[in-house]
């Protein structure tokens, strides 16, 4: 959080509009709920100087609705020549506080509500087998992703993404754009392969398929775009920094005793958990976006209320029912063109969203997720905040009346 104040000068015709506006402002009516739930004895003078930072509140607030702007250049001029603090609070919200005395201030609150639905509105808050649940279009893995990417540029590289409406334009845009503008440091498979404890701490574009040998672990501390396959050697690691995404455009292999944590996975072909031990448990925590089939074979563990849920968004089918004896557990969010996880060991919390009918959970259904609420930070979680589904609502200002903190 930061507070927006400046102490640069205004053109005479900005101070002109503002102060024009500021008299009339006295005469708006501002419609508003007041709930008043105690009585202050104040002298006249505080009354007074109360009254003057209502009005210098209430006018700041028409001033930003009348400029349709919520621009930080622009609220940094506004706060100063109007004596008010304005604070970002983050998320879209505002707040406006005018001095009463050195005790007291009165606040109000503002956002611009664009009448767009979160994600977690669009399809996030159920688990998929509520009746009459249907899943939005918006809800594919190419557009979760592209909606995701476009969000992830911005925040890590400052880049405006064009629209993306399939999985390979992301692809595309990410290595020959995205990568390029910014310098990843180029590093051939071998060099990875050939590190006794594979760690890549810089945004780094490995230029091959890489093969990991048994027991070796990857580390992700930057972002890291794999041109090729990657295949893991039994029980050998995926570890990816909160925030850092690893794309391997390719097929995805990992074998027993597997994990992958953290970050955000993608995977421009299928993933596949490939054990031969029937004793062994893999573990994915992570975001998944996987191009097209996620299979896992003998027992998987999703998120948890600790690392968090997983996200697993794939093109074409989720299998988590492979050779009919597997078991997955956990906290995970799966949308697929076909789910099959009927197995009575299958046992989840969460939600599973189907492009078709199919859809086969097993008898113990799908647990609704207490941890995940309207306001958690999907965006943090590896998940775009809004797939850009509109509320139906009318879009506009939302704010508060002034009132003593």
């Amino acid at each position: 959080m930061h507070i927006l104040k400046s102490h640069k000068g205004m053109s005479f015709a900005a101070v002109l509009g503002i102060a024009m506006f500021v008299v009339a402002s006295v005469t708006t009516v501002f419609v508003v709920v007041l709930k008043q739930s105690r009585l202050v004895d104040v002298t006249i003078e505080n009354t007074a100087e109360y009254e003057n930072a209502v009005i210098a509140v209430k006018s700041t607030l028409g001033i930003i609705i009348r400029e349709q702007t919520l621009d930080s250049g622009f609220l940094s001029g506004l706060s100063g020549f109007m004596g008010v603090d304005i604070l970002d609070l983050g998320n879209g919200v505002f707040s406006v506080s005018g001095t009463v005395d050195s005790d007291q201030i009165v606040t109000s609150y503002i956002l611009y509500d664009d009448a767009i639905e979160s994600t977690y509105e669009t399809f996030l808050q159920y688990t998929g087998s509520e009746p009459g649940f249907s899943l939005n279009p918006t809800v594919r893995v190419q557009y979760l992703l592209g909606a995701y990417i476009t969000q992830f540029v911005n925040a890590e590289y400052g880049m405006t993404a064009p629209t993306f409406t399939t999985f390979a334009s992301i692809m595309t845009y990410y290595e020959g754009t995205v990568r390029t503008a910014n310098g990843y440091v180029n590093m051939a498979p071998n060099t990875l392969q050939n590190m006794v404890n594979p760690t890549l701490s810089v945004d780094t574009y490995v230029t091959g398929t890489v093969t990991l040998a048994k027991n070796k672990d990857l580390t992700i501390h930057g972002n890291v775009y794999i041109n090729g396959n990657l295949t893991l050697g039994t029980s050998g690691d995926i570890t990816i920094d909160d925030g850092a995404v690893l794309i391997v455009d390719g097929i995805l292999t990992i074998k027993n005793n597997a994990r992958i944590t953290g970050g955000t996975l993608i995977v421009n072909g299928s993933l596949t958990i490939n054990s031969s031990n029937n004793g062994t448990t893999e573990y994915i925590r992570s975001t998944l976006y996987v191009r097209d089939n996620f299979t896992s074979d003998r027992h998987v563990v999703f998120g948890d209320d600790v690392s968090g849920p997983t996200f697993l968004f794939c093109g074409i089918d989720c299998n988590l029912d492979s050779n009919n004896q597997n078991t997955a557990t956990g906290i995970v969010y799966i949308v697929a063109n076909r789910y099959y996880g009927n197995n009575a060991g299958v046992v989840l919390t969460g939600g599973v969203y189907t492009v078709t009918a199919t859809r086969q959970v097993s008898a113990a259904g799908i647990a609704p997720n207490s941890g995940l609420i309207a306001g958690s930070d999907l965006f943090l979680m590896g998940v775009a905040d809004s797939l850009g589904v509109s509320t139906g609502g009318i879009p506009g200002f939302r704010f508060t009346f002034p009132v003593i903190e």
